[in-house]
């Protein structure tokens, strides 16, 4: 993948509620070691999440997107949802594509679909939005590592760098690794031990691309997963522990696929990461793992 370039980052959070709401099954996640405390519930509607994101990234940019590039699991109106965006940020002949099917890892195969998109020539300047809310009854993750979170964020994608409104960040290498695993249910599912395989391997065809080693990269940023899964699955990924930046898990809970746009934007906010800095950021779904190596250009 040729490089890209991410800014203006926007989202859109549901109301904090405590995790102790959702009873007895999740009240090992509130232990220190896992770090959860609150989860967060929208009365949006997913598109209103998705749209309200479109409209802030808006904001902090003075350019104008030709491609919307629409990421969301739950949403089943997702044809309506592209047309709404549209008319959101006042592009009715906008280029609308939407991408779903690897669960909270949708984020690398959609930044591998804009770069693909950008530097084919078809297309200048990418709206990524990525929106989700818990459906009723499931806000624990089937493999107990978080607590879903309803919430929206959107960045814009380009190939060079363009004048925008805090963070930004050029992505160097996305690389997304594939197994599929049924449980009894005939469900595609994911062990943690599967997790740990694909995270090695997609890891090390990272830096193999980048030229790096794993001690040349300052932080690694995981998704809103409990703590002590996190450690676990930065072991697996071959990089040093002391590597490891947590997000806002315990205030946030897990939101899908916008965990990792969520978290740099509020490390860069909070001066946790700085211009220069590289980082390895990883998305995974129920059956893949999607490695992104990135170097911080404006905070």
């Amino acid at each position: 993948m040729r490089t890209v370039h991410l800014s203006a980052i926007s989202h859109v959070l549901g109301e904090a509620r405590p995790i102790g709401e959702l009873g007895d099954a999740v009240a090992e996640l509130a232990h220190p070691d896992h770090g959860l405390a609150y989860f967060r519930s929208a009365d949006q509607e997913i598109c209103e999440l998705a749209e309200a994101a479109c409209v802030r990234t808006a904001s902090l940019w003075s350019g104008a997107p030709d491609l919307v590039l629409y990421v969301s699991e739950n949403d089943g109106e997702a044809a309506d949802t592209l047309a709404r965006l549209a008319q959101a940020i006042g592009l009715p002949g906008v280029s609308l594509l939407a991408v779903s099917g690897h669960g909270c890892g949708n984020l690398g195969p959609a930044l591998r679909t804009a770069a693909a998109a950008l530097h084919a020539g078809e297309h200048d300047r990418v709206l990524l939005v990525l929106a989700d809310r818990a459906l009723p009854g499931e806000r624990l993750m089937r493999s107990g590592l978080s607590v879903f979170s309803d919430s929206a964020a959107a960045c814009v994608i380009t190939r060079e760098p363009e004048p925008a409104d805090g963070f930004q960040a050029e992505i160097t290498a996305v690389v997304t690794k594939h197994q599929a695993d049924r449980d009894a249910e005939g469900r595609t599912s994911q062990s943690i031990l599967g997790m740990a395989e694909l995270a090695e391997a997609a890891t090390a065809d990272v830096l193999r691309r980048t030229n790096c080693t794993p001690d040349e990269f300052d932080h690694v940023v995981l998704a809103n997963y409990r703590i002590v899964s996190q450690r676990f699955l930065v072991s697996a990924m071959g990089v040093p522990a002391r590597s490891l930046m947590i997000g806002p898990v315990g205030d946030l809970g897990h939101c899908f696929s916008a965990d990792l746009l969520i978290s740099m934007d509020s490390f860069a906010a909070t001066g946790r990461i700085k211009p220069g800095d590289r980082l390895l950021a990883a998305a995974t779904g129920t059956s893949s793992w999607s490695t992104m190596a990135l170097e911080v250009t404006r905070t």
